[in-house]
């Protein structure tokens, strides 16, 4: 009986690797085959399509009617884009985009296939196809659309400016922080953060967070930002107070040095320092005070590197590092701080440079 069964088990076995295995094997000639086809048709229209491209030519020797002529003409069109700066008027290969690319985009779109949906999205993006977002906004509405389409078309949709974005996804399921961000970082602008300053109070609280890394990461600076983020550094909200003060570093300025040092003591002293929780608040504001460099600080520096969480220890030594006297008071903390840490942490930051981290 157990020879038998032994015998099925590996039979069956046998007989799945070989379905795989014939399967695999169709899928390379197909693939080949496709491949041949476009490398052909391409072979065939290379002197029209370069023609077309570099001196302006009619595209009427070319016209794309089959998925392996659209998909020679993707390849070529993206590598030219990328590698060639186009100067003067490149108008021609808008009209071809636009009366061949964008109807085969629509109908790619509607495909039952989840990859060739997602490759037409990247094409759309590369093409930068911006009359396409009619059919963008009617794809997210419908059941086919996963949702990594449509995190992918609020992306093409920040960065052709559609100003219905944030609605738009009011009505879809809360979005990870990263896209939130990304698409943060492409619609906002030097020109345009004080217009959502203005409505921060207005914005959800992911849409808050996320202006505020998009403002560091893109260095943004108006009078309006600066006096936003000096007032959430005292937000009731922790996580907010958090990327304030992360900001405030990443941007080097306080418009008042003896506002931030009031709120220092305010913190220290209503005991909302000493709770674990705020160990991310303590490190930006040490990254802070090694950002703004000024003499007043040192005492608080001093203070912090004596705390009880590492990054905060570490982050107040990275900051005194930074001083032009830092190296010697690290020196002098590594020997007489009355912490083990303390000192540990300070010999470690006599020898690493703070640029460097």
């Amino acid at each position: 009986m157990t020879f038998v069964l032994v015998f099925l088990l590996t039979a069956v076995s046998l007989a799945l690797l070989a379905t795989i295995y014939f399967y695999l094997l169709i899928r390379k000639w197909v693939n080949i085959r496709e491949r041949n086809k476009r490398k052909k048709w391409y072979d065939e229209h290379s002197r029209a399509i370069d023609a077309f491209l570099f001196a302006g030519g009619s595209a009427d020797s070319f016209v794309p009617r089959k998925k392996h002529h659209f998909e020679a003409l993707e390849n070529t069109f993206g590598d030219f884009l990328s590698n060639v700066r186009v100067e003067g008027d490149f108008s021609h290969f808008n009209d071809v985009m636009e009366r061949y690319f964008v109807p085969w985009y629509r109908e790619q779109l509607r495909s039952r296939s989840w990859s060739e949906r997602m490759n037409a999205l990247y094409f759309i993006h590369r093409f930068r196809l911006a009359s396409m977002q009619p059919e963008l906004i009617r794809h997210l509405s419908g059941k086919s659309c996963s949702e990594e389409e449509k995190h992918e078309i609020f992306l093409l949709l920040a960065d052709f400016g559609y100003e219905g974005l944030p609605d738009l996804m009011g009505g879809s399921r809360e979005l990870p922080t990263f896209l939130l961000n990304e698409l943060m970082c492409r619609i906002v602008s030097q020109d345009k953060i004080d217009e959502y300053v203005e409505r921060f109070e207005d914005l959800s609280a992911p849409w808050q967070s996320a202006l505020l890394e998009a403002a560091r990461e893109l260095h943004l600076r108006t009078d309006k930002l600066q006096e936003l983020l000096e007032r959430l550094m005292s937000s009731d909200r922790p996580e907010l107070r958090v990327k304030a003060l992360k900001t405030l570093a990443a941007l080097g300025h306080l418009s008042s040095i003896e506002a931030f040092l009031n709120w220092l003591e305010t913190s220290k002293k209503s005991g909302e320092w000493d709770r674990p929780q705020s160990a991310g608040e303590k490190l930006m504001a040490a990254r802070l005070m090694g950002s703004i460099r000024r003499e007043r600080f040192l005492p608080h520096l001093q203070e912090l590197i004596g705390d009880s969480a590492y990054g905060v220890r570490a982050e107040a030594a990275r900051s005194l590092r930074q001083y032009s006297q830092g190296k010697r008071m690290l020196s002098e903390l590594s020997v007489n701080h009355p912490d083990a840490y303390a000192r540990s942490i300070a010999q470690e930051w006599i020898e690493r440079n703070p640029d460097h981290e």
